[in-house]
């Protein structure tokens, strides 16, 4: 174990845009955006963890929509006149050193996802997955890939860098390209047709801008066996697109938690070997995240093309990634598992932290 782990420190120049590290910022739903609305908060949340050893600070779960929030305080960008909030926040991003990212997301109507980290009965669960998700009329899937198209045109108005499309963690886009859950004979049906179009719209429609999709290694839908040969199927498949950044998670949020914030018993970096498999079957980026609290237990032979995404470690430390890149490990404030950063199974209306206690206040000033 190096005592600076330079590797992922490195910069990397993609498209013309210069990323100052291969660290990354994991996209995080603060709970920051009162009635949908980008607060001080947030922008502080995201300017206090950008810098040069953060190469993209995402802002995450970003609805196109009221009707597809997953929770009352997701942020919203929907139309024009949210476009000078979300502004404020990428300049301040980029003014630190970062990329500035943002993630966008529907839920679809019906979803209710339940405090609970386990579905009580999983079969149960993903057999109403599937009724959600064969049930939703046609014209409505089409309004939601509109509404991506649209919120991405303001995000790149907005001025982000990176703009990620969420299709993971049991969101709408995550339901249709799983051949578990999606039992649909339309055009939405699996094999995702509607797929590459979609991709071509988002690519004419981001211009310059990195274009990214989050997807999961695993769902806990079927064995890992299957499931992994089915997400590099995807890899694949949004590379040859022209998908710039692949973003791998895992885990959806209605059947088990556990997958998408693995706990200690997972090992440090669980995906990292999965990230490494993709980021070698593809030419484009590839990032992974999952139980990424101590950069010194990465590998120094990574592929030049994979990043790591942090986001515990991040939470209870803004100067994680800075302090690792100093070697000054006795400084971090380090995550300790309180489970406060988990504030929707917690019943709580934003994120707080166990060691942070300075990060649970944030949105206060703004009620």
């Amino acid at each position: 174990m190096s005592s600076r782990p330079l590797l992922v420190f490195t910069p990397v120049l993609y498209r013309g845009m210069f990323m100052p590290s291969r660290v990354l910022l994991a996209p995080i739903n603060t709970g920051f955006a009162p009635s949908g609305r980008p607060s001080f908060a947030l922008l502080r949340f995201h300017q206090e963890r950008s810098g040069p050893a953060i190469g993209i600070s995402t802002l995450g779960n970003v609805a196109t929509h009221l009707a597809f929030i997953p929770h009352p305080n997701t942020p919203i960008l929907a139309s024009r006149k949210d476009v000078g909030r979300f502004s404020v926040i990428a300049r301040a991003i980029k003014v630190q050193g970062s990329l500035a990212g943002i993630q966008l997301a529907n839920s679809p109507a019906g979803l209710t996802p339940q405090p609970n980290w386990v579905a009580p009965d999983p079969a149960r669960e993903i057999e109403r997955l599937r009724l959600l998700i064969h049930d939703l009329p046609p014209e409505n899937l089409r309004h939601h890939l509109s509404r991506f198209i649209s919120s991405a045109t303001l995000a790149a108005k907005a001025g982000f860098d990176m703009i990620q499309i969420h299709a993971a963690h049991g969101y709408l886009l995550s339901l249709l390209l799983s051949p578990a859950v999606n039992t649909r004979s339309d055009e939405f049906r699996f094999p995702s047709r509607w797929l590459p179009a979609f991709i071509d719209k988002l690519k004419s429609t981001v211009g310059h801008c990195i274009l990214s999709f989050r997807i999961s290694l695993f769902t806990g839908l079927m064995p890992t066996s299957d499931e992994f040969p089915q997400a590099q199927t995807l890899a694949s498949t949004l590379a040859a697109g022209g998908v710039d950044l692949i973003d791998l998670s895992s885990g959806f949020y209605t059947l088990d938690r556990r997958l998408i914030y693995p706990n200690r018993d997972f090992g440090a970096a669980p995906y990292y070997p999965f990230a490494r498999i993709i980021a070698n079957l593809v030419s484009c980026l590839v990032s992974f995240a999952g139980n990424v609290t101590d950069l010194r237990l990465l590998p120094d032979d990574m592929p030049p093309n994979l990043l790591v995404s942090v986001g515990r470690a991040l939470i209870a430390d803004p100067q994680f990634a800075q302090k690792s890149l100093d070697g000054r490990y006795q400084d971090v404030n380090w995550c300790r598992r309180t489970g406060r950063c988990h504030y929707f199974s917690r019943s709580r209306w934003r994120i707080e932290c166990g060691v942070n206690p300075r990060l649970g206040l944030g949105g206060d000033h703004d009620k």
